[in-house]
C-alpha cells in the first residue's frame, strides 16, 4: 500500500520548505530581524498560512541552542540555552508556561512564542516588559498586527506557492505517476481548495490527504 503523502509526519510545520520571494527570504529576514526591529518582532498570518513553518527555519538561524517546554520536562532544562520556545495553546494555561519558563531566561537571549494571540493584552504588555528589563529578544507568530511589536513578515498563502509545496510533496514521495500527480497538483483544484479553507495552507493539505485516501 502506498504511503499518504500528504501524512502529517511530512507537512508538520519544519519538514515543508519555506518558499519566499526576495525581502522575505530567510536571510534578508535574519538581518531585518537582528539590525532593523532590534531582535523584537512578530509574523503575522492567519491560521494555517505557514507562520509555524517559517519559525522552524528562521529561528535555527538566530542561535545554536533551542530550549522547548517539552524537552525540559524530560532534562530538567539547561542553564545555558540562548532560546526558550514556547507553543501556546489557550487550554495549556499559556501565561504559566510563560512565568515557568522565567528561570531560562537570559540576557541576548531570545523568547519565541507560536501562538502570542492567547495571550490577552495586559499579559502580553507583562511579557513585553519582562523580556525588555531582562535583556530577552522576543520573536513571536500572531494572526494579526500587534501594536506592542513590530511586524517582521505576513504570512499569505497563494495558489502557486501552495502548488510548488504539493509538487515537491508528491515528487519526494515517488509514489505515483507523473499523470496521478496531476490529480493532486492542478492550479484550479488548489486554488478552490486555499479559498475554502480560507487560506490555511494546514487544512489543504488535510484535505490532499483525504483525497488521496479516495484514490
Amino acid at each position: 500500500m502506498k504511503s499518504n503523502p500528504f501524512a502529517t509526519r511530512f507537512v508538520r510545520p519544519g519538514q515543508l520548505n519555506w518558499m519566499a520571494d526576495g525581502d522575505d527570504s530567510l536571510p534578508h529576514l535574519v538581518d531585518r530581524f537582528l539590525n532593523c526591529y532590534g531582535a523584537r518582532a512578530v509574523i503575522v498570518g492567519p491560521h494555517g498560512s505557514g507562520k509555524s513553518t517559517l519559525l522552524e527555519h528562521l529561528v535555527p538561524l538566530l542561535g545554536c541552542v533551542v530550549w522547548r517546554q517539552s524537552a525540559a520536562a524530560a532534562s530538567g532544562g539547561d542553564s545555558a540555552v540562548a532560546i526558550v520556545w514556547l507553543s501556546l495553546r489557550r487550554h495549556e494555561r499559556p501565561f504559566r508556561q510563560l512565568v515557568d519558563s522565567c528561570q531560562f531566561w537570559q540576557r541576548s537571549g531570545l523568547l519565541v512564542i507560536d501562538g502570542w494571540e492567547q495571550l490577552s493584552t495586559w499579559q502580553a504588555i507583562r511579557v513585553c516588559w519582562m523580556t525588555r528589563r531582562t535583556g530577552m529578544g522576543l520573536l513571536a507568530t500572531c494572526h494579526r498586527d500587534y501594536w506592542l511589536l513590530p511586524t517582521l513578515t505576513k504570512t499569505a498563502a497563494t495558489p502557486e506557492r501552495v502548488q510548488q509545496l504539493v509538487t515537491e510533496r508528491l515528487v519526494n514521495a515517488g509514489c505515483l505517476s507523473a499523470s496521478e500527480q496531476r490529480r493532486f497538483n492542478e492550479l484550479s483544484l488548489l486554488t478552490q481548495l486555499l479559498q475554502e479553507e480560507q487560506g490555511s495552507v494546514r487544512e489543504v493539505f488535510m484535505r490532499l490527504y483525504d483525497r488521496f485516501e479516495d484514490h
